[in-house]
């Protein structure tokens, strides 16, 4: 049913809330932003609920990065690595890109992002950003159709879940992201198939 939801109201790509149903009564609730709550009346089943949800993050995580670390091949003159690709499903009005790199960042701007502009254009904006979350740095481009970024070796693949997530929440539920070539759901659908 969510699929055809989607297709109708494009704010259910942007998923708050998932509740697994436990054996017995009541279920664990997932919140986006990495809140859990046991509704259940089992501890145990509640822990073993994490657990299976912590092993395939780890495992999304560790794909995303596989893919995404750029690092420089010493024996040979090239690099290995890709770049996190967002594409917007329609692109920013020039006001609401203004008003989301001011927002972006500042002390309490939802994306955890700190760093230097450098404008390239009204509608482009380079940044040697800091991911405030884990204190990592990484490079990014904004525009008003969408943002690539680069992310150095040793970068955790949390910061590529982080930021689809709050794009997604917060500024285009039909935001399309790519690690490289492939697309992020199919990515995250193989690794946790190779978990399951």
């Amino acid at each position: 049913m969510l699929p055809r939801l989607r297709d109708l109201y494009r704010p259910f790509e942007s998923l708050v809330l998932l509740r697994i149903p436990a054996q017995g009564r009541g279920g664990f609730d997932f919140y986006f932003n990495g809140q859990v709550t046991n509704r259940s009346d089992s501890f145990f089943e509640h822990r073993a609920a994490i657990h299976r949800v912590v092993a395939l993050y780890r495992q999304a995580t560790d794909a995303s990065e596989r893919v995404l670390w750029l690092q420089a091949d010493d024996d040979q003159a090239h690099f290995n690595g890709a770049a996190l690709t967002f594409r917007f499903s329609d692109e920013l009005s020039q006001a609401t890109f203004d008003r989301w790199i001011e927002s972006t960042f500042t002390r309490r701007g939802r994306f955890r992002l700190a760093g230097r502009r450098f404008p390239i254009s009204p509608t482009r904006v380079q940044v040697a950003a800091i991911d405030r979350h884990l204190w990592q740095p990484l490079q990014m481009e904004f525009s008003t159709r969408g943002i690539v970024a680069l992310l150095p070796r040793g970068t955790c693949g949390n910061t590529v879940h982080r930021l689809a997530t709050n794009i997604q929440r917060f500024l285009d539920p039909g935001v399309k992201v790519w690690l490289g070539g492939a697309d992020y759901t199919t990515v995250i659908k193989s690794s946790i198939s190779e978990t399951a």
